[in-house]
């Protein structure tokens, strides 16, 4: 998919070719190609994995040791919906957590592709990247973030200007035209650029299927097709975004109550109501088979549906003391009153028996946490999103394919990274407890590799 990052992964990184080789010895492999854990050492030089060798094999004179006795040993985690704002505060919070891969969704175009490329040429401890760089809409953008496109012509251009810039893929967003995002989506196709991110709701779920979307972010996305009252639900947003479309708030800022108030209408077809409308049971396998035979994955980042249900979140204090006061207040959890709980509780039921139809019907999946939102912190994000999974009826082994293996196949990058075997990055997370038992010991990490450097973190919290 994505031979950008491919060709860069496999840069051999100088810095590595400097560093001594490195034997870890003694650990439970976790390699995601196998079903069950073995014991082997572990041989890497110049930043990847050169062997995969028994228990006892002799160790090169001019190797260093480093001895796993007691940890499980697993690729390092992708985090498939981050917004990493700014390099120096939020590449350590991710490292620190295990994530040593992120699919970017929209920040800054000019600091990420220079960031992109000296992770991958070792020059910077931080995650490897797909870079969007910023996110493509069609009224006037309410962050610097954002693009506004407001033609099939524009759309044109705008994939051809990112194109040259060298992202990895064009992320779409939720006030784009018809006209506009499907003129995207041929251009990409042509550029054999990937799409991916919102549905618009002038945009359908088969609609997006046909066009080659690579991934729909957000299970909330594919509701208003499980149902006549959903596909309502979207007509009636989009009549609204079609009232605004021309406006540029901008220039006068007056506008901006307009445009929100015509935007309502989507925000709670997504969110609620089109949701509610959906039977499940009968709504959910063709839309399921629909993706799967298209070939478009979802990342339902569970995380933003279940962020009022977390009992720990005050225990994250000390990780959100590091963000700025923005970024604090969007991840701040606030209790739900009695009745706003069971309504949440209610939806969430309806969410986890939505992805239990998905994985029967065998839709690819992402993990991503959608750091910074509400109960979901850079790093400590995806780790819920891991264990969200699992309560949705995946099994540890399978979350964590995904977060690792899936992720690298998904990213066309599967022969470098999201396993441990010969001839791969040496990304690797030693935790103190088999996650196969249980999905939260992927938060009992003891050391991160990154590229074959041994990274400690020893302030990072356990919760």
């Amino acid at each position: 998919m994505l031979r950008l990052l491919a060709a860069a992964l496999l840069i051999a990184p100088s810095i590595q070719a400097q560093a001594r080789p490195l034997a870890v010895v003694n650990g439970q492999i976790i390699d995601m190609v196998s079903e069950r854990p073995y014991r082997a050492t572990l041989f890497i030089r110049a930043g990847r994995i050169e062997r995969v060798a028994p228990p006892g094999t002799p160790i090169p004179r001019d190797a260093d040791t480093l001895d796993a006795s007691g940890t499980w040993i697993i690729p390092g985690l992708w985090d498939m919906h981050t917004h990493i704002w700014d390099r120096r505060l939020l590449f350590p919070m991710y490292v620190a957590y295990g994530i040593t891969g992120v699919r970017d969704m929209g920040t800054t175009l000019k600091s990420w592709l220079g960031w992109r490329d000296s992770v991958s040429r070792g020059l910077l401890d931080g995650p490897h990247a797909l870079v969007a760089g910023v996110i493509v809409d069609g009224l006037a953008p309410f962050a610097n973030s954002y693009v506004q496109v407001k033609s099939a012509d524009e759309g044109r251009e705008i994939v051809l200007d990112l194109k040259a810039r060298g992202v990895d893929f064009i992320k779409v967003y939720d006030r784009l035209t018809r006209e506009a995002y499907l003129a995207i989506a041929r251009t990409a196709r042509a550029e054999s650029l990937p799409i991916a991110g919102h549905l618009p709701p002038t945009i359908t779920l088969l609609d997006a299927i046909g066009a080659g979307q690579r991934s729909i972010e957000h299970l909330t996305s594919i509701a208003p097709a499980c149902s006549a009252a959903g596909a309502a639900f979207a007509a009636e947003a989009a009549r609204g975004l079609d009232s605004v479309r021309r406006l540029d708030f901008t220039k006068d800022s007056t506008l901006r109550p307009r445009v929100i108030a015509a935007l309502g209408p989507y925000y709670e077809m997504s969110r609620s109501r089109a949701f509610d409308a959906c039977d499940v049971a009968r709504g959910i396998p063709p839309l399921a088979r629909a993706l799967r035979e298209g070939g478009t994955w979802i990342t339902p980042t569970l995380v933003l549906a279940a962020n009022s249900l977390f009992d720990n979140v005050q225990a994250e204090d000390s990780l959100r003391a590091m963000l700025p006061a923005w970024a604090a207040g969007m991840t701040r959890v606030y209790p739900p009153n009695a009745a706003d709980s069971v309504r949440v509780r209610e939806r969430l039921d309806r969410v986890f028996a939505t992805m239990r139809e998905l994985r029967r019907g065998g839709v690819r999946m992402l993990i991503g946490s959608d750091a910074p939102n509400p109960g979901s912190l850079p790093g400590i994000g995806l780790h819920r999103e891991l264990e969200l999974f699992v309560k949705a009826g995946y099994t540890p082994h399978e979350a964590l394919r995904i977060a690792t293996r899936d992720a690298a196949e998904f990213s066309g990058a599967l022969d470098s990274v999201g396993t441990i075997q010969a001839g791969r990055l040496a990304d690797l997370v030693l935790l103190g407890a088999n996650p196969l038992d249980d999905i939260t010991n992927t938060r009992r990490i003891r050391l991160v590799l990154l590229q074959g450097r041994v990274l400690r973190f020893p302030h990072r919290p356990t919760n």
